[in-house]
């Protein structure tokens, strides 16, 4: 493992040989998302966008916590009208949803609040039995800030994203699996694996994994001919590629 990037709680390194990166959240007890945190998770996503021979991340926190919402004793001390530390974290998961490798949220334990919405920026989000899911804000009078009311309707659908939200109610991983919040739930103690495992298959897609992201992020929001104009913008770019070139006469080769 290749080391990108080692701030104070949050780290990034990369499998050369998969092309694998795994950013891993360390704050313990449960990665309460402090500033000094969201800062280093937004320097570690700019490293993985940058990093060209990174074509897929894992996100993960350990084995016994995902990520736990805001650091309520800095909330306290913080200026109401400072939007500083939320614009941060929403920045940060705005450029992991945007990029342009595949992802997962390998999630053990709690992913509550902020820590729900960093698993809602990635890709795909994979789950221990035990962890737990939650946008809880309301019961502390405030609302999810970093694309919690934005991207889990998305996902979920609205009536369901509005109950969670309404309620403020930590669900498990076999409700957050039969609403579609997570998908798959693995053995105990498996997920980071499980999830490294899939990134793996992921990244030999190389770089149209990136195009095929954008295409369906950004075609979703248009309407299906606006979509489809897109999808063929990127198809050419992928086709004039000369990674899409090499690809296509090592398949003809070898199947001649």
């Amino acid at each position: 493992m290749t080391p990108l990037y080692d701030g104070e709680h949050v780290s990034i390194g990369l499998d050369v040989e998969t092309g694998v990166a795994r950013i891993r959240l360390h704050q313990p007890p449960v990665n309460a998302l402090n500033g000094r945190l969201r800062r280093e998770l937004m320097e570690a996503v700019g490293l993985l966008r940058d990093t060209e021979s990174a074509r897929a991340a894992v996100v993960w926190g350990g084995p016994d916590a995902f990520a736990a919402g805001a650091d309520l004793k800095e909330m306290m001390v913080t200026d109401p009208g400072d939007t500083r530390l939320s614009d941060t974290l929403r920045r940060a998961l705005l450029a992991l949803e945007q990029v342009p490798k595949a992802t997962i949220a390998a999630v053990a334990g709690p992913a509550i609040g902020g820590g729900c919405e960093l698993a809602l920026a990635c890709d795909f989000r994979f789950a221990d039995p035990e962890a737990k899911f939650g946008l809880p804000e309301v019961r502390l009078g405030l609302m999810p800030g970093a694309g919690g009311t934005q991207r889990l309707p998305r996902l979920i659908g609205t009536a369901r994203a509005k109950e969670l939200m309404y309620s403020g109610r930590i669900i498990g991983a076999a409700e957050a699996l039969e609403i579609g919040l997570i998908d798959r739930i693995v053995a105990p103690g498996d997920v980071h694996r499980a999830a490294v495992e899939t990134a793996t298959g992921y990244a030999r897609g190389g770089t149209a994994l990136g195009s095929i992201k954008e295409a369906v992020r950004e075609g979703m929001q248009r309407p299906l001919e606006d979509g489809l104009t897109l999808e063929r913008s990127l198809f050419t770019r992928c086709r004039r590629s000369g990674e899409a070139q090499r690809r296509i006469e090592r398949f003809v080769n070898k199947a001649h």
